[in-house]
């Protein structure tokens, strides 16, 4: 919200600063009411007088019939996720968190709580003693089959679970991200487990959680030596703890990961929810705009070909990766490959104009000029004032012997490129121009 310039607070206000503030969260009606007038007043907007209704109090019950928001139990609310339709909306979201104080972590059906992957692995009977017992059977098979020495040296058990972690076993460590961004790009993953609808997906989840103190411990160097019992307590009050492994490998450091565990699952301090049908979207702006793609995130060989397994539906790449692999190829000088790629990304997108351009240029290089000058007139009739795509096109024309055509394509071309002051491409035309007038000229004599 912008300044209040001087308004009054009313219910409709509070309601956007509470949803604004709170989303995905559950919180004390006396920290709402605290931080709604204090959000309004450094925002320039005024509180009511003395013995008005309180307007927050007013927005919270106008939500809880909307259903915005529930009352579980006296003095404390629910405010429901928002939901995210964009990657703006998102960072709109996500700014209200101190940077290095939460943490994040995408999932990609909103579904699933905040719960350790060893937890889940206990289908029938879940207990606490059995998620500490799953924890301990791992550690000890690990290092009756000698595995528990990386480089020399004896691992610790928490740096045990963690290699396990690494290479796809299930422990008490969860994975989050200090990147709210990277959280995103999680969430809007395909949930193979519960749909195979890959045009449907189900909604996603973003959680941010608080990982500091009194809450979470750091695990320094010195506790390293504890054993996991130290770790994983069941009384409610245990704390939580969250690590950095010391020698990090690529992926790690590619998700600004860390791990936050002690207990089978806990509650997030905020969350939103991603809407399923946004998801491609969202991971297209986030590619563009941060870069977060799958190769960004999974640097290491071993994750490229697990996410490539049996398990894991094919969905082929989009026509954004097909465009990127025939740039590859063409500036590599495989035309012919660069073409296939292209013919790829058209089926998939035939209304994105570029594709063709490219694929025209391809093709003029391999000297297909009668497909390439087709490529150019699907292009200029979506750009009509793009002065290149003249000038290549007449260079098909004129490799054609269509001298004529090819005048007519560099004769529009110039004043476009005069207009824009690009010398090079007006010597460029000019030069063309020139060579046709001589094969001209030439051939009147030889007549």
């Amino acid at each position: 919200m912008n300044n209040q310039d001087g308004q009054v607070l009313t219910p409709s206000v509070a309601q956007e600063l509470i949803v604004e503030l709170f989303a995905g969260a559950t919180v004390r009606k006396q920290e709402i009411v605290r931080a709604i007038d204090e959000a309004h007043t450094e925002r320039g907007g005024q509180l009511p007088a003395a013995g008005v209704n309180r307007p927050v109090t007013h927005a919270l019950s106008n939500m809880k019939q909307s259903g915005l928001a529930e009352n579980p139990e006296r003095g404390i609310w629910f405010i429901k996720p928002a939901r995210i339709k964009t990657l703006a909306e998102f960072m709109k979201w996500a700014k209200k968190f101190t940077p290095g104080e939460y943490v994040f972590r995408g999932i990609r059906n909103e579904i699933y709580p905040i719960r350790a992957s060893a937890y889940r692995r206990l289908k029938e009977e879940k207990s606490f003693l059995k998620f500490l017992q799953i924890n301990k059977d791992l550690i000890d098979e690990t290092t009756l089959r000698g595995y528990n020495e990386r480089n020399g040296r004896q691992l610790s058990q928490l740096e045990i679970l963690a290699e396990l972690q690494h290479h796809g076993a299930a422990t008490c460590l969860i994975d989050f991200t200090y990147s709210a961004q990277i959280a995103l790009w999680f969430a809007c993953g395909q949930d193979s487990k519960t749909s195979q609808d890959s045009e449907n997906p189900p909604n996603g989840k973003v959680f941010a959680v608080y990982n500091q103190l009194p809450d979470f411990k750091k695990v320094k160097s010195s506790m390293l030596k504890d054993n996991i019992d130290d770790f994983l307590q069941e009384e409610e009050n245990s704390p939580l703890y969250y690590w950095q492994p010391r020698h990090q490998n690529n992926r790690i450091i590619a998700q600004q990961s860390i791990f936050l565990f002690g207990r089978p699952e806990f509650e997030a301090d905020a969350e939103c929810v991603i809407e399923g049908g946004s998801k491609k979207k969202i991971q297209i702006e986030l590619k563009q705009v941060s870069g977060i793609t799958e190769a960004m995130l999974f640097p290491d060989f071993e994750k490229f070909a697990s996410l490539r397994g049996v398990d894991e539906p094919y969905t082929g790449r989009s026509a954004d990766e097909y465009r990127e692999l025939a740039r590859e190829r063409f500036n590599a000088d495989k035309y012919d490959e660069a073409i296939a790629y292209y013919d790829r990304a058209i089926d998939q997108d035939p209304d994105y104009a570029e594709t063709y351009y490219e694929r025209a240029q391809a093709k003029h290089y391999q000297e297909q000029y009668a497909s390439a000058i087709s490529d150019f007139d699907k292009f200029i009739s979506l750009n009509p004032n793009y002065v290149e795509a003249y000038y290549y096109r007449a260079e098909a024309k004129f490799g054609l012997g269509n001298s004529d055509e090819a005048r007519e394509d560099l004769e529009t071309a110039l004043p476009l490129a005069e207009q824009s002051e690009d010398l090079r491409l007006i010597g460029y035309i000019e030069g063309l121009l020139n060579d046709i007038s001589e094969i001209t000229t030439s051939g009147e004599q030889d007549e």
